[in-house]
């Protein structure tokens, strides 16, 4: 790992409050893409951790659809940054970005695994049987895309321009304005009203 700044930070920890954070920043090049900018404060008392990701040469407010159709798509490379808010409209989940919310570079299947973890936590905190029943269906629809069965769009919007996904077959266009200042921010959501018997 090669940083390209590396010092230390005379602010608090928010967990701890210890003093000192690392801070670090590190530029990884990814093929056929772009170079971003790893950005790591570390608290080294309690080992709380942020990061976030730049990409160095996309700066306009942006939407990117990538359609997920066999299990090689599973591995196309995801950049999420703080500011970015991710979708899979048939699967009714939201992944929103908060304050202080981390980013992550990971892959498509990473994105599903983490929406499975979320779903699996809500079929075991449903208060009824037809909410639990709604989070197994998708829970069975996350097991088949994650084998290669079934299609659903992931689409990432970021007013910063600062998530993508990379593959040739992403679509991608610029936000207006007005979509742009629209884009909401929370938590990570499973919506399980959402009818999932499709």
């Amino acid at each position: 790992m090669k940083y390209i700044v590396e010092t230390v930070l005379n602010v608090s920890c928010p967990v701890c409050n210890h003093k000192p954070f690392r801070y670090n920043a590190e530029l990884l090049s990814i093929p056929y893409f772009e170079e971003v900018l790893l950005m790591t404060l570390l608290c080294e008392n309690c080992n709380y951790r942020y990061s976030d990701v730049l990409i160095t040469s996309q700066n306009k407010p942006m939407e990117e659809k990538f359609i997920i159709s066999n299990i090689d798509d599973l591995n196309v490379r995801v950049i999420r940054s703080s500011s970015g808010l991710i979708e899979i409209p048939e699967l009714g989940v939201k992944i929103e970005p908060i304050t202080a919310a981390e980013s992550f570079i990971s892959n498509i299947e990473g994105i599903l695994v983490r929406i499975q973890s979320v779903v699996e936590q809500a079929e075991k905190s449903a208060d009824n049987v037809k909410k639990r029943k709604r989070a197994q269906r998708l829970l069975t629809k996350i097991d088949k895309l994650r084998n290669g069965k079934g299609k659903a769009t992931v689409i990432i919007k970021d007013p910063l321009g600062n998530s993508a996904i990379v593959s040739k077959k992403t679509q991608k266009r610029e936000l207006t304005k007005k979509e742009a200042q629209l884009l909401e921010t929370g938590i990570v959501i499973f919506d399980i009203n959402h009818n999932n018997k499709k």
